[in-house]
């Protein structure tokens, strides 16, 4: 059954970005994944049950990706710039899954678990930047409105890329990087 959970929740990511989990059926998903329906039923309650999972699994990874011998003892700006580097790294190597995180995380179905996820691996940015501030590495602002603002500067830079309006090169992670912390350093 692990092949069929993996090959679901694969399958699963192209419907559940285009439609969200509640205009899909486990049917069509489990139809897209060659699963036979029975089994997706008995791995997945519902369409939502697996797009929490789906939202687990990929939010690990790309805390993973991040944080992965992470400069802990580095400088503010070097840990920033390692920081938006890296998401912009798993950004352009998984530009769906990216698109899927970020649409998701503020996502009605997602259950208390993911809700959960999405609080401690968000928790890291903030805190990063209340030390930062309290250093007075950064602009003297709360650091969730801080926090929002690279956040929607990195939404916003990966949603223009995928409509198409630029290709996303090294030179535009670093522009943007640059930009950013421009725009909340103290």
């Amino acid at each position: 059954m692990t092949d069929a959970r993996s090959r679901l929740l694969d399958a699963a990511l192209p419907l559940v970005l285009e439609r969200g989990p509640h205009a899909v059926t486990l049917a069509e998903i489990a139809a897209s994944a060659q699963v036979p329906v029975g089994d997706a039923a008995v791995l997945f309650a519902t369409p939502e049950a697996l797009a929490n999972e789906l939202y687990r699994s990929w939010k690990g990874e790309l805390a993973r990706a991040i944080l992965g011998e992470f400069p802990i003892a580095a400088e503010p700006r070097e840990q920033f710039r390692v920081f938006w580097y890296r998401a912009c790294d798993f950004g352009r190597q998984l530009p769906h899954v990216t698109a899927f995180l970020r649409r998701a995380s503020h996502a009605s179905w997602l259950d208390e678990q993911s809700r959960t996820l999405e609080d401690q691996v968000h928790g890291l940015l903030v805190g990063a930047l209340a030390r930062w501030r309290a250093e007075r590495r950064v602009r003297d602002e709360s650091p969730e409105l801080l926090g929002g603002l690279v956040l929607g500067a990195y939404d916003g830079v990966f949603e223009s890329c995928r409509r198409g309006y630029f290709v996303f090169t090294d030179e535009v992670a670093a522009s943007s990087e640059r930009m950013i912390w421009d725009a909340i350093r103290g």
